[in-house]
């Protein structure tokens, strides 16, 4: 009777294992201790199902439409799935994967009985191709703002970049020059106006303090020009461009 009990007990356990493994965003697999697949949690499936066509090209022996029950075999020729592989693995090990399109980190965890003796191996699966798309995207990005940069930084005509609260956030070197040169005039409209933290500073009370651009400067939108004085002297024409 005790055995009788025990075993309901342990088949609930395993249930709620089951359930909680399945409801998982996580990717998870578990081979048995023959290396067979027991178990693939729903979120597994869903990914396998969706890369169907890609993963059958890479291993054409696997069938994703019953993933448990295959063996470690079925995913050749992937070097991390062979017999030989997962039955020497002795500690948990994460690689990187590339499967088709996707972009895959594995990580490997052999299992053991209290007394030591292998069990199976559990085996979760992070799609990463999304993330990395992301990335090499930001790194292009930035690649492109620093030749515009580079660019800018010997162009010489004067730049100024503002951000959307109109705060400068670039000045080239022939605008830095400029505005040293117009400190001393500029301070006459804004007091104690420092042309070193011009970057941080308004850019609406430069334009239509310092150089009297009209006061709905920053409603203009597209490409505009406008025609700027800072005295009798120094006349300026300004082409503003909204990105």
């Amino acid at each position: 009777a005790a055995d009788v009990e025990n075993a309901k007990e342990r088949a609930v356990v395993s249930e709620r294992i089951q359930h909680a493994l399945d409801t998982a965003q996580s990717c998870i697999m578990v081979l048995d201790a023959q290396h067979r697949v027991i178990f693939a949690n729903r979120a597994l499936q869903s990914m396998a199902q969706e890369c169907a066509v890609s993963w059958g090209q890479e291993m054409p022996h696997l069938h994703v439409q019953a993933l448990v029950g295959s063996c470690c075999e079925d995913f050749s020729p992937l070097p991390c799935m062979s017999l030989t592989h997962i039955s020497s693995l002795d500690a948990p090990e994460q690689l990187k994967l590339k499967l088709g399109a996707q972009n895959l980190d594995l990580k490997l965890s052999p299992v053991h009985d209290h007394q030591g003796l292998r069990q199976g191996t559990v085996i979760e699966w992070l799609d990463r191709t999304a993330d990395l798309a992301a990335r090499d995207k930001e790194q292009q990005i930035a690649r492109e703002n620093r030749r515009v940069r580079q660019a800018l930084d010997v162009s010489s005509s004067m730049v100024l970049l503002a951000n959307v609260q109109h705060r400068i956030v670039y000045a080239n070197p022939s605008m830095m020059q400029f505005l040293q040169r117009m400190q001393s005039r500029l301070r006459t409209r804004l007091m104690g106006w420092n042309a070193q933290q011009v970057l941080g500073a308004d850019l609406d009370e430069l334009l239509i303090q310092g150089f009297t651009a009209p006061s709905d400067v920053h409603r203009h939108t597209g490409e505009t020009d406008l025609h700027l004085q800072l005295d009798d002297w120094i006349h300026l024409r300004l082409k503003c461009q909204t990105i």
